[in-house]
């Protein structure tokens, strides 16, 4: 039965990897991100600790943005764990059996939190480390796929022309020079055979 809370509403319940991973992941970030690429150090450092103004006032990315990321990178990059059945050895969290063959990754975040910055904080962080770092399991090349043509339509507006991650503190000034994507959305081709990465957005 689900618990109750004083004022009556139901307490969801706690899920137990999550849990887990949270309590790694806050740990790591005490201890000063050891494991993570230079790369990946100087992101966090200019997402997360520098000030930024965007047409004219403060901006700052939110907590649930910045705890998406530090998870996603805790366990990719840095614990190396690449399939859900790595999860569950490592964080021995009691889950069915897992033949899994991919990499899967969840982030449970509420609407209007923030879900499309996070994804174009994955990209360049990808990006990034496929560019700039020799080891490493990266991409510079990405897929999206909407639900409809209605997140299609809002999607298109953030990802067309890599708009958003230009506008916003994405990416360190001093890299921005390097930064080569080519967004293809569903119909197009693409305009140049010789972009650093690339992004297709499509729909169901």
């Amino acid at each position: 039965m689900p618990q109750k809370t004083l004022n009556g509403e139901e307490k969801r319940p706690k899920i137990e990897l999550a849990e887990n991973i949270k309590s790694a992941v806050n740990e790591w970030g005490e201890g000063g991100y050891k494991g993570a690429t230079d790369t990946t150090k100087r992101l966090l450092e200019y997402w997360f600790c520098e000030d930024h103004v965007v047409d004219g006032k403060p901006f700052e990315f939110w907590t649930c943005q910045k705890e998406a990321m530090e998870a996603l990178i805790y366990v990719y990059e840095v614990s190396k764990l690449h399939r859900l059945s790595d999860l569950k050895r490592s964080f021995t969290v009691a889950l069915p059996n897992i033949e899994d063959l991919w990499s899967k990754y969840c982030f449970k975040m509420a609407t209007g939190s923030g879900k499309t910055f996070v994804m174009e904080l994955a990209m360049v962080w990808q990006y990034f480390n496929k560019l700039r770092e020799a080891n490493g399991r990266y991409s510079s090349h990405f897929l999206i796929i909407t639900p409809n043509i209605i997140v299609f339509d809002r999607l298109k507006e953030s990802f067309q022309n890599a708009n958003e991650m230009k506008k916003y503190p994405f990416i360190p000034p001093e890299w921005r020079d390097d930064f080569d994507l080519q967004t293809v959305l569903r119909g197009e081709e693409r305009t140049s055979k010789y972009s650093e990465g690339l992004l297709f957005l499509t729909n169901i």
